[in-house]
């Protein structure tokens, strides 16, 4: 460093000298030459002081190059995308006719683009797809059947290979989707499910195994019509999200629900649900129970007239976030069976209303 400080002295010097003052004045006004310049002995000897100093000099630190901060918590479960899907055929359809008519003859990769208003009453699709087929609603929104009706706005019963993408659901008559025994492939994705009389979502096996069903969406405000709670404690038997409560059970699904400001039941509610992940954001989901259970993010129940083999089992919570719920995770309906393979790899909860947070049952990973 002593050798580096010298020659910048030694540089200072030289050009603050009167020979070296005149000769850079000559040069700017022309009267000599760069190349006269540079044949000086005074030049040459600043272009020798000036090497001497970049040999000398620490080569400045690299700028280093900034690193994306990582998305994380809930973002970074949300925006997980869909599997790529490439279509062979593209399908335009411009009214609820053309819409049902190209469901009921898709093939694999075929592509169905809907670009028509609103889809009333109740949307049923049985199609089981060999492969997959995609139909994108661009925002369409079901209304969904009258008051008295007790239909939901969407009947997926038995469908399989088809992933929906991009709508808005309501429904004054009943549950907001409703999915009987799929077959496996059946995917729900960017939705909004809201005011819905019945359940949010209700997913049930009623002459088989409801089998692989992917959602990925939001759920609000469902469950308003508490003349279609089945139980005594009416609030307590209509969910955002309800999975079970049949013959058969469901399993092999892969669940991503955003579930908020729900005035009854559960965010999700879990019975004979098997093999299956489960990533759940729940907030304000405000009902209070004074005799049964309720107002929790994630709730299991089973009973002892339930066999073995439909029994919760096998369920990994990937992800939980739960705000202004009663528990985030409750089990006092698990009257009968057993949680022992269930297991909750991250939960964060604030402002739950009963202690504990996170009743006994699932094995706990990280949990706060």
């Amino acid at each position: 460093m002593a050798a580096l400080d010298d020659a910048k002295v030694a540089l200072t010097e030289l050009r603050a000298t009167t020979l070296y003052q005149n000769l850079k004045k000559n040069l700017a006004a022309n009267k000599i030459t760069q190349a006269a310049f540079d044949g000086t002995h005074i030049a040459k000897s600043e272009k020798s002081l000036l090497a001497v100093i970049s040999e000398l000099q620490p080569a400045p630190a690299p700028t280093p190059t900034p690193t994306p901060t990582p998305t994380s918590g809930w973002s970074a479960v949300w925006d997980k995308p869909a599997v790529t899907f490439t279509p062979l055929r593209t399908i335009q359809a411009t009214t609820t006719s053309a819409l049902a008519s190209a469901i009921a003859s898709a093939s694999n990769r075929d592509y169905i683009n809907y670009t028509g208003g609103s889809i009333g009453g109740e949307f049923t699709v049985t199609k089981q797809v060999s492969g997959l087929a995609v139909v994108n609603f661009n925002g369409a929104r079901f209304t969904g059947t009258n008051a008295s009706s007790r239909l939901p706005a969407m009947w997926l019963n038995g469908a399989s290979g088809l992933r929906f993408i991009n709508f808005d659901l309501t429904n004054a008559g009943g549950d907001g989707i409703l999915i009987y025994d799929a077959n496996g492939g059946l995917e729900l994705r960017d939705f909004k499910v809201h005011d819905t009389a019945g359940q949010g979502i209700h997913l049930a096996g009623i002459k088989k195994a409801c089998d692989g069903v992917t959602l990925h969406g939001e759920v609000t405000h469902c469950g308003l019509d508490l003349t279609q709670d089945p139980h005594a404690e009416k609030g307590t038997g209509l969910h955002g999200f309800y999975s079970g409560g049949s013959a058969y059970p469901v399993i092999n699904c892969n669940w991503t629900l955003d579930v908020h400001d729900q005035p009854h039941g559960a965010a999700m509610q879990i019975n004979r649900t098997r093999n299956t992940h489960i990533s759940l954001r729940a907030r304000n989901i405000t009902f209070v129970a004074t005799q049964q259970v309720g107002g929790n993010a994630l709730q299991f129940w089973a009973t002892s007239a339930e066999s073995l083999s439909t029994w919760n089992d096998n369920m990994t919570v990937d992800y939980l976030e739960a705000d202004n719920v009663a528990r985030a995770v409750e089990t006092n309906g698990m009257e009968a069976g057993s949680l022992a393979n269930t297991t909750v790899l991250f939960a964060r909860t604030t402002n739950a209303r009963k202690s504990p947070v996170y009743a006994s049952g699932p094995r706990y990973v990280d949990v706060k």
